[in-house]
């Protein structure tokens, strides 16, 4: 699952970009795999392991849409802004 979206750059214009959503890639898995845990205790899982999955896949979700469509709605309006200043 991918997402197209319109991202702001320094420049005041904006650029495409294209976000993979599902599956996560191994780039993030091998870095997952690599990273250290900062203490020597366990993260616990509260409720059930699949229930806790799920309500992360959904949140992961719905933040990355969120930010796909707030990089877009900025990308706009700095594209507008700066064509009205050129006028």
């Amino acid at each position: 699952m991918y997402v197209f979206h319109n991202q702001p750059s320094m420049t005041g214009t904006y650029q495409p970009v294209m976000m993979r959503l599902l599956p996560l890639d191994n780039k993030w898995k091998s870095n997952l795999a690599d990273y250290k845990w900062p203490t020597n205790k366990k993260p616990q899982i509260a409720g059930l392991p699949m229930l806790t999955f799920l309500a992360l896949v959904h949140n992961y979700l719905f933040v990355s849409l969120f930010r796909a469509c707030a990089e877009s709605l900025t990308s706009e309006n700095a594209s507008r802004l700066a064509a009205m200043q050129r006028a």
